[in-house]
């Protein structure tokens, strides 16, 4: 006999969402609402949460099997690749690897929905404020 506690917990909306959301990435606008307003938001607030927990869940999912491909070139067995990817530079690999597929996937969304990294907050440029925050926060960390 099945559980239902057990195959249901509190994860489950987050995971029906993503699904959710899995499914709006793939929707496209309308042609009509593109040349009404171009560059605009042509989604809903829902759909925004749902397709950011899509992207959440798929970054880490390929960035992992994309982290793997390296220990695999060298032909390491499990102990060695563990241990690479629980040192700091295999860590920052994949974290850097996953952050990149992440925002290559909003990338996609937002050029599925013909509109623009403008249209979410990213004015593009370079402000200096935006090095000298993580330099401020690396030197309180390890000092």
């Amino acid at each position: 006999m099945v559980n239902f506690a057990t195959m249901f917990n509190w994860l489950t909306p987050l995971y029906l969402l993503a699904i959710f959301g899995l499914v709006c990435y793939f929707i496209r606008p309308s042609p009509e609402a593109v040349e009404k307003e171009p560059k605009a938001i042509r989604w809903t607030a829902i759909e925004a949460v749902g397709v950011s927990f899509f992207l959440y869940f798929a970054g880490q999912l390929i960035g992992g099997f994309l982290a793997y491909i390296y220990p695999l070139v060298h032909g390491w067995n499990s102990t060695q690749s563990t241990n690479w990817l629980q040192s700091v530079s295999g860590q920052f690999i994949y974290i850097t690897i996953t952050e990149a597929v992440t925002v290559y996937l909003l990338y996609i969304f937002l050029r599925r929905r013909k509109s623009v990294f403008k249209a979410i907050g990213l004015h593009g440029g370079l402000n200096w404020r935006d090095i000298g925050t993580p330099v401020v926060g690396f030197i309180i960390v390890f000092l």
